[in-house]
């Protein structure tokens, strides 16, 4: 009996289909390494790894482009550009722990010009209007 479950070949968690789809989607790096740890034709590898490859480029980029913007320079430029509503929303992005976060506030508030961007913002009307009988 225990000469048959050494004869079996052992199954590893890269054998699994359905768990290696779903690691390209969940973290792709582990899937890409679990493709190439597969037993399964070249070709298969391939058509399966590039995608995968790319998508976690493109990942990486975002995540970087995410993380080194600077939303008082962008703010700063839609303030300029007198768009209102793209400046409020990066100014109120400012960290406290930035060196422009007081001059952010003053651009939020409109004390540091006489046309504060609240005044710029176009007015939003509530979702329901009360009757007054």
């Amino acid at each position: 009996m225990e000469a048959l479950k050494e004869n079996r070949p052992k199954n590893h968690w890269y054998d699994s289909n359905a768990l290696l789809v779903t690691l390209f989607f969940i973290f792709p790096p582990l899937g890409i390494y679990g493709v190439s740890k597969k037993k399964t034709d070249s070709w298969k590898k391939i058509l399966y790894i590039v995608p995968a490859a790319f998508s976690t480029f493109f990942i990486i980029v975002a995540l970087l482009a995410i993380a080194f913007t600077d939303n008082y320079e962008t703010g700063l430029d839609y303030y300029n550009k007198q768009d209102y509503v793209k400046a409020y929303d990066n100014l109120i992005k400012v960290s406290p722990g930035d060196k422009n976060y007081k001059d952010a506030i003053l651009k939020r508030s409109g004390k540091s010009n006489p046309s504060p961007i609240v005044y710029g913002l176009p007015k939003r009307t509530p979702p329901y209007r009360l009757k007054v009988l």
